[in-house]
């Protein structure tokens, strides 16, 4: 898999490196996942999905937030039907 798009106000340092400069707990951020072979392999289960936040809080500390998150994939529309979110996907999209 790979990056397709991106959705959210930011700003693209590289191609895989976004600068956020005000994040709070309304902020949305999206990624669009594309498929890079033409067909899923039986072997593929899982798309396992990694972000990190890098930020300073008000007093000058660097923190970093790791996000891991592993996603089932399936080959069947049912399955992605039964698996979206509505209040983010919405989020991201309006």
């Amino acid at each position: 898999f790979k990056v397709a798009k991106h959705f959210g106000n930011y700003f693209m340092k590289n191609v895989d490196l976004m600068a956020i400069p005000v994040v709070d707990a309304e902020s949305c951020y999206g990624a669009q996942f594309q498929l890079e072979k033409k067909e899923l392999t039986p072997d593929v289960r899982d798309l396992c999905v990694q972000a990190a936040l890098l930020y300073t809080t008000f007093s000058g500390e660097r923190r970093i937030r790791v996000f891991t998150h592993s996603i089932p994939v399936s080959n069947h529309l049912g399955h992605l039907l039964n698996g979206i979110h509505l209040s983010p996907t919405l989020a991201i999209h309006a």
